[in-house]
């Protein structure tokens, strides 16, 4: 299985991961993680790591 990533500028997650269930049954899906400028990027490998992808 591949990981695919959703980028979204205007949708919220609460929005998005519903949709992305509705159109790819089976998918697994987790909770997003929100970067901006603010970002403490101490928080990018826990999160990768929880997803599985680390």
């Amino acid at each position: 299985m591949l990981p695919t990533y959703m980028c979204s500028y205007s949708s919220p997650f609460e929005v998005t991961l519903p949709a992305l269930a509705a159109a790819a049954p089976g998918a697994r899906l987790f909770t997003g993680l929100t970067l901006d400028k603010d970002t403490d990027y101490s928080v990018i490998d826990p999160w990768l790591d929880k997803a599985g992808l680390l």
